[in-house]
């Protein structure tokens, strides 16, 4: 991990990222000293031992079939708490480990926000199972 300096030690932080494999999270939670806020599918909230790892571990479900302004409301009012909020702008796993064009919603939060924006490249995560 290089460049965790960079991190601050508080106020609103997104945390933008590429998006390998489900090792990612893990990965982030385990490297930076804040804690983070994850968006995720509200499938992966499925069974009560999942849920509750998910929520220990800072993830709010998002219902995919829903309004995506819902994200943006969630993600901004974290960010006005003084939280830090991960964002995959690809919107999901790349499937072939290339970087993907990025959806409008990480721009248009972090236009809004006023957060320290920190970018994160994220490398070789695919190469573990998940």
């Amino acid at each position: 991990v290089t460049g965790r300096e960079s991190v601050p030690p508080f106020g609103p932080v997104i945390l933008i990222a590429n998006h390998l494999s489900n090792n990612d999270p893990p990965v982030l939670v385990s490297t930076m000293s804040r804690r983070l806020n994850f968006i995720a599918k509200q499938e992966l909230f499925g069974n009560p031992f999942s849920r509750f790892l998910l929520r220990e571990f800072g993830v709010h479900p998002f219902d995919r079939s829903g309004r995506s302004v819902d994200i943006i409301k969630l993600a901004l009012r974290l960010l006005a708490q003084d939280h830090t909020v991960v964002l995959f702008p690809e919107g999901s796993r790349s499937p072939d480990h290339s970087m993907q064009k990025g959806l409008p919603g990480a721009a248009y939060i972090a236009t809004k926000s006023q957060a320290t924006i920190l970018p994160v490249g994220i490398v070789g995560t695919e190469k573990f199972s998940s």
